[in-house]
C-alpha cells in the first residue's frame, strides 16, 4: 500500500506520485512493501534533517525505513516487512527544479505544481 500525505498548501497529483512510488518499488523488487510519502514544509524538514542527520538545513528528500523511525514493521500477505517513509519538501524540490532545469523528472513534475 502506498499512502500520500500532503501536509502543504501545494496542489499535487497524488495518482502521479503513487505511480512513481509503485515504479520505484517494482524496480527495487519490493512491490509488496508499504510506503508512506509525506509532503511537508521547510521548517519541518529542517527539524527532521537536524534530528536524524545532524544537519541544520533544509533538504529536498529524506527517506526512513519503518524500523528506523520507530514504527512497528507491518507484515504483508507474503510475509515481508513494510517499506518505510519518504519525506519530501515540495518548496525545496521546486527550487531544485529551477536550479537544475529538470523538466522530465520528478523535480520537473513536482516543480510545476501550484501553491
Amino acid at each position: 500500500m502506498i499512502e500520500i500525505n500532503n501536509l502543504t498548501t501545494f496542489a499535487v497529483d497524488e495518482k502521479f506520485l503513487k505511480k512513481i512510488a509503485q515504479k520505484v518499488l517494482r524496480g527495487e523488487k519490493k512491490r509488496n512493501k508499504n510506503l508512506s510519502v509525506a509532503l511537508i514544509g521547510e521548517g519541518r524538514i529542517r527539524e527532521l534533517n537536524k534530528k536524524y542527520r545532524k544537519k541544520s538545513r533544509v533538504t529536498d528528500v529524506l527517506a526512513f525505513p519503518e524500523i528506523e523511525i520507530g514504527l512497528p514493521a507491518r507484515i504483508t500477505a507474503q510475509g515481508e516487512a513494510g517499506g518505510g517513509e519518504i519525506v519530501i519538501c515540495l518548496r525545496e524540490v521546486k527550487k531544485n527544479s529551477q536550479k537544475y532545469k529538470k523538466k522530465n523528472s520528478f523535480y520537473g513534475a513536482v516543480g510545476q505544481g501550484k501553491k
